[in-house]
């Protein structure tokens, strides 16, 4: 198979559950990413009726995104850290390692895994903390939503657990940043 945006796909074969889902031989630089090679993904197992003439007006979207709909994913990724920092409190843990003496090497460890997060004070600073693992152009498996969506997957450095992904419908409308829990909505 052959988009006319991702060049030549494979099937996922031998991954079960997702050997129906076609893939990029190499991964396609992406705008959304200042043009960051990131492989694609295009879900077929759980969802049907998807055919690659959409899927190429998706993702011709995608690639062709407006700034102000990039803006606002840093801004959405930035509340997001917010409201993970307020939960967990990820800065009064540092303040506290790093007033503690005789730390033990895990301690040192994580002190030195989220130092970095001090610098993350405002929205256009995000990129630099979440890195993209995959792209998965899908619709809703529960078939309640007809549209294509692209999903970003990534790690970022606050979530490690979780991730984070932003979800786009039609590829150019974010309609979701959240973290990675498998849903659209």
């Amino acid at each position: 198979m052959e988009s006319k945006i991702l060049g030549v796909l494979k099937q996922d074969i031998g991954n079960w559950p997702l050997e129906k889902d076609w893939i990029t031989i190499k991964p396609v630089a992406t705008p959304f990413f200042e043009n960051k090679a990131i492989p694609y993904r295009l879900n077929f197992s759980e969802v049907s009726n998807m055919d690659l003439n959409t899927i190429d007006q998706v993702l011709s979207n995608f690639m062709n995104i407006d700034v102000s709909v990039i803006k606002e994913a840093s801004k959405r990724s930035f509340e997001n850290w917010i409201a993970f920092n307020n939960a967990v409190g990820y800065l009064d843990t540092i303040e506290t390692y790093q007033s503690t003496s005789d730390k033990p090497k895990w301690m040192v460890r994580e002190l030195k895994r989220m130092l970095p997060l001090l610098s993350l004070n405002e929205p256009k600073k995000v990129w630099k903390y979440i890195t993209p693992t995959e792209i998965v152009v899908t619709k809703d498996r529960h078939q309640m939503h007809d549209e294509i969506y692209v999903q970003i997957l990534c790690n970022c450095v606050w979530e490690e657990e979780h991730g984070l992904q932003f979800v786009l419908k039609k590829g150019n409308e974010l309609t979701r940043v959240s973290d990675q829990d498998g849903n659209l909505f």
